[in-house]
């Protein structure tokens, strides 16, 4: 038998800053408190509106970002989205940006697939960007690794009082495969097998 592993790249876990995740684009510019970490996650509240019903939440040029966007790999995070945003129809999308800054969305999940009340985990697992079907910007180039990496959320129309939460934000790749040896096969597809088997108790 094989088994498969996973290697993670990068997990933002919250518990004492904002991992350098900032507000990217959208709702929210110049506000301090749209995006913030508290109390072990971080919470999404910019000033929605009309024309303010989407904010990208970013983590740009780190060192540790060993992403190679030619390979295989997961982006995750876990989500908990109040009640009160029940009227609005919610989307959240992952994206990449390659190392000249163009932009590529990979995963969606629509208002149908999110949660509401309770922590979600949204998860997508990318097989090969290069032939990705989404969204990519004109000369984005599927190699190298990101200058940037985050989560949209879209479709909010009007001021909430309370936040949406994220934590948990990672990026896993697929590790080595490894051969389990069989050290014990009790298969008993014998009768006379299954006679002689004996266990001993230790004390």
């Amino acid at each position: 038998p094989v088994a498969s592993s996973s290697s993670e790249l990068f997990v933002g876990t919250f518990e004492t800053d904002n991992e350098n995740f900032i507000r990217d684009w959208g709702a929210g510019d110049g506000e301090a408190n749209a995006v913030v970490q508290q109390d072990g996650e971080l919470h999404i509240q910019p000033t929605w509106g009309s024309s303010d019903t989407n904010i990208a939440i970013a983590r740009d040029n780190q060192s540790d970002q060993f992403l190679d966007l030619a390979q295989p790999f997961t982006i995750s995070v876990d989500v908990f989205v109040p009640a009160e945003y029940e009227s609005e129809a919610l989307e959240m999308q992952f994206f990449v940006k390659d190392s000249a800054w163009n932009f590529a969305a990979v995963g969606y999940f629509g208002d149908a697939d999110i949660q509401l009340g309770q922590v979600q985990t949204l998860s997508f697992e990318m097989e090969d960007l290069s032939t990705y079907d989404g969204y990519k910007q004109e000369g984005f180039m599927a190699e190298g690794a990101p200058n940037s990496f985050g989560l949209e959320i879209k479709g909010i129309t009007a001021a909430k009082t309370e936040a949406i939460r994220l934590d948990n934000f990672t990026l896993t790749v697929p590790g080595s495969e490894e051969t389990l040896e069989t050290v014990v096969d009790l298969n008993f597809s014998d009768a006379s097998e299954a006679d002689s088997f004996t266990v001993d108790y230790f004390e």
